[in-house]
């Protein structure tokens, strides 16, 4: 593997090798059309000049860390001109949306392609790097939104990417009681690493916050796993396993505070109603444990109160306290 990449790597450095310098290299090439500018700023409108452009810069552009690489550096400088030197005002578009064009033209593309092929979006490190990337890229260049095609395709795949992976890599098991039981078989192993490594891709669905909207991210988290796969495997689980309650307070945690600020009365989201049945079912659970002692079971009580409130499920948090006379 590592060998085909240098092996790349080096051809890559001949691409231009039968190239004169003054065509293959960014540098020269933004010289000539800066001096076409400077001196002919009509013709160069004219001849759309600007958008033939980014164009011909394209095989010089790097998608990692655009603003430490020498193109982005040539084209910050490309035709400028001091303050006392007379150009037409009109024109200055035409160079002010130089690496904008670039960017959308360019690294959108090249972004979409490698979210398409290489991203893996169950791995925490690859979806943190780009996630963040693309963070930056929104606020650092306005072109880059939901109006222009190429961010259009970008979303679309990053979503679609994000669903086909969690349909297709997540699974949790279901196991008899005796199963669980018995350390012999292996199955309360496998389940919790199942269930782990579903916890660990909803925490990956949350980097995409700012970036995805809330709806999007809302069907993806709850109804591709936390509904499918997280309340099965809590469903499933134990109540005598004492990571059990550990358990649903890390999911209920993760979920964001701002899908609960707007709503009133005393019901959460509709999508969230099978967790809060789980976790009134983790609490009768709890409580009807012989082998746990009165404060014991006060204790996991309130804790359960706690996350139904959390939750936003005022209601249920409050029944839950009345049947098990729990102070709130």
């Amino acid at each position: 593997m590592y060998f085909y990449l240098e092996q790349i790597v080096v051809e890559g450095t001949t691409v231009f090798a039968d190239v004169v310098e003054e065509f293959s290299d960014v540098r020269h090439i933004a010289q000539r059309f800066a001096e076409w500018y400077i001196r002919f700023p009509k013709p160069y409108v004219q001849a759309f000049a600007g958008l033939c452009l980014p164009k011909l810069l394209l095989p010089f552009a790097d998608a990692r860390d655009l603003e430490s690489f020498y193109w982005f550096d040539t084209l910050l400088t490309y035709a400028y001109c001091p303050d006392d030197d007379p150009h037409d005002a009109e024109f200055e578009p035409e160079i002010y949306n130089l690496i904008p064009l670039v960017v959308e033209k360019f690294v959108c593309v090249r972004v979409t392609e490698l979210m398409q092929r290489v991203w893996d979006p169950t791995s925490s490190s690859q979806t943190q790097r780009l996630a963040r990337f693309l963070r930056n890229l929104v606020l650092d260049y306005p072109c880059v939104n939901v109006q222009g095609k190429p961010t259009q395709a970008l979303l679309t795949v990053l979503h679609s990417r994000l669903k086909s992976s969690l349909d297709e890599d997540l699974f949790m098991p279901i196991y008899s009681k005796e199963a669980l039981e018995n350390r012999n078989t292996g199955a309360a192993a496998f389940l919790d690493r199942q269930f782990w490594f579903a916890v660990k891709c909803l925490k990956n669905v949350f980097c995409w916050q700012e970036i995805l909207s809330a709806k999007a991210l809302q069907d993806l988290a709850i109804d591709s796993i936390l509904n499918r796969h997280l309340v099965l495997g809590l469903q499933c689980s134990l109540i005598s396993d004492a990571n059990i309650l550990l358990k649903a307070k890390y999911i209920c945690n993760l979920l964001p505070a701002s899908w609960f600020e707007g709503l009133t009365g005393e019901s959460t989201i509709p999508q969230l109603e099978p967790m809060c049945k789980a976790l009134l079912r983790i609490g009768d659970g709890l409580i009807a444990q012989p082998s746990l002692d009165r404060n014991e079971t006060r204790e996991y009580g309130k804790e359960v109160c706690r996350l139904l409130t959390r939750l936003h499920a005022l209601k249920y948090a409050r029944l839950f306290a009345s049947e098990n006379k729990l102070k709130q």
